[in-house]
């Protein structure tokens, strides 16, 4: 977890919390898909914020202000997880 908070591009105040896992890719996006009903989703080769990182694999998956960054930075490496709980611009 970050120690402290930071905004996004839209000013609002996000929190991070991350883990790696030994878990397949696609095991860990099928159950944060099956788990955050309504989100959307984008594959970080077409985010502004990822597409430039090479070798990187995943998804960002968005439900409101709220995100996950499901990824692998290569074949070999642990499925990480990139958590953003962020709060409404005040």
């Amino acid at each position: 977890m970050d120690g402290t908070f930071k905004t996004d591009t839209l000013g609002h105040w996000c929190m991070r919390f991350w883990s790696d896992t030994s878990d397949s890719l696609s095991t860990v996006e099928a159950w944060y898909r099956k788990t955050l009903i309504g989100s959307s989703e984008v594959d970080l080769a077409h985010d502004k914020n990822y597409k430039n990182y090479a070798g990187l694999v995943g998804v960002k998956i968005v439900l409101g202000i709220d995100y996950v960054v499901v990824y692998k930075t290569s074949s070999q490496a642990p499925t990480s997880i990139d958590l953003y709980r962020c709060s409404q611009i005040q």
